[in-house]
């Protein structure tokens, strides 16, 4: 975690949210954040007097004068000093600790208030498979019968939008918060899990995501059945309604084609996304459907764009509706895992067993000459960029269809 305190009312505007931060009373911390969280704090702060308005305070001075509540999970303490200690080639382990061995320390007042300080990182994917994660944690910790949880998720606000859309459809948490987050709340919790600092984890590169999350929160992903680290998503039954409506004007059944990643390596070119359409369109007798908008491509391309933007319910539902979907390294997939629509993911900047290895309906493609397949080997993007043109898409396709049931 990391501390700090505000000498004077300031206000600052981050990702289109607002925020007011209160003076601290003395020279104590008066807010606690993730260290990223504070960078980007003070670098949006539009003059230097703001930003000299903002100080960090000593991790250890501040815990030797305080009650922390209990820190959950893989401690994350002196996070600054290990940032800075990994800058010079010295990386510090971070010891696994056991929920099972925390969870009786906790003591509530019949309600065990507990924090995820940092969320699970900004992005939805992300997002999603954290609170798969979180999903046993919170079992594991119902099961001791220790009371009634009440599970807050303090987020940084570039992931607000995110963790608030993906919650509202997983459960798990009861409220989200954008950090930092005050002291006084810091205080009254009985239990935190830290993860700040996610990018600088040990274990970042070398486990699967939902395993990576399992061990942060203590818990040993060996001792997960498969099945459990899969995704659970649950739709309105006026979202089921408004996108069913809505899709019986446009197309009787149809596989989606997804082409955006979340990085420009990631996205599909122009001239591959046409050549798939054609393709499958010829393989399957459907139309192919894309959620982001997209110059026509085929007669039978259909553009669900704007259905798609309205909501990350919305998108989540259109993937359900499909019948297959081909996608790029983004989140549909992990959407795709939760309702068990067949898949096939085109990889190319990272590991597919880093990702999808829980996923049964997912099939993964490495684009050839990446090395995305060899941990820690992030390729090039004009190494990318050049791949495309080889990959098989015959196989592409035929990896889908073997998925898909008959019609």
């Amino acid at each position: 975690m990391f501390l700090f305190r505000s000498n004077r009312r300031v206000s600052v505007e981050r990702h289109g949210k607002q925020q007011e931060l209160s003076p601290a009373r003395g020279k104590d911390a008066n807010y606690v954040t993730s260290m990223y969280d504070f960078i980007e704090l003070r670098s949006s702060l539009p003059t230097r007097e703001a930003r000299r308005a903002l100080s960090r305070v000593e991790e250890e001075d501040w815990l030797a004068t305080h009650r922390p509540p209990l820190e959950l999970g893989i401690s994350n303490r002196g996070e600054f000093q290990r940032k800075k200690a990994a800058q010079s080639g010295q990386v510090s382990a971070m010891p696994f600790r056991a929920i099972d061995n925390q969870v009786m320390k906790l003591k509530g007042d019949g309600v065990v208030r507990l924090a995820i300080l940092n969320g699970f990182g900004t992005g939805l994917s992300d997002t999603l498979v954290g609170l798969t994660a979180f999903r046993e944690v919170r079992k594991r910790i119902q099961t001791a019968g220790i009371g009634e949880l009440d599970v807050e998720m303090w987020v940084r606000p570039s992931g607000y939008d995110s963790a608030l859309a993906v919650t509202s459809m997983h459960g798990g948490v009861d409220r989200v918060k954008m950090l930092p987050m005050p002291i006084d709340a810091f205080l009254k919790l009985d239990g935190y899990w830290d993860l700040g600092g996610l990018v600088d984890r040990p274990t970042v590169n070398t486990r699967c995501t939902v395993d990576f999350f399992l061990e942060l929160m203590g818990i040993d992903p060996t001792a997960v059945p498969r099945n459990e680290k899969r995704n659970r998503l649950s739709l309105s039954i006026p979202v089921v309604k408004e996108v069913g409506d809505a899709l019986r004007d446009r197309t009787r059944r149809y596989v989606i084609l997804h082409p955006i990643g979340g990085s420009l390596e990631r996205n599909m070119p122009a001239e591959v996304f046409r050549e798939l359409c054609t393709r499958l369109v010829r393989e399957t007798d459907m139309d192919v459907a894309s959620l982001v908008p997209l110059p026509n491509m085929h007669p039978r391309h259909v553009d669900l764009s704007e259905l798609s933007s309205r909501g990350f319910e919305q998108y989540c539902a259109l993937i359900k509706n499909a019948a297959g979907l081909v996608t790029v390294d983004a989140s549909a997939y992990h959407v795709a895992d939760a309702f068990s629509v067949p898949t096939v993911a085109i990889f190319s900047m990272v590991n597919p067993e880093l990702r999808a290895r829980y996923y049964p309906n997912v099939e993964c493609i490495v684009l050839p000459g990446t090395g995305s397949a060899s941990p820690g080997n992030q390729p090039r993007a004009g190494d990318v960029l050049s791949a495309w043109p080889r990959l098989d898409l015959n196989k592409v396709v035929e990896l889908l269809v073997e998925q898909m049931p008959p019609v």
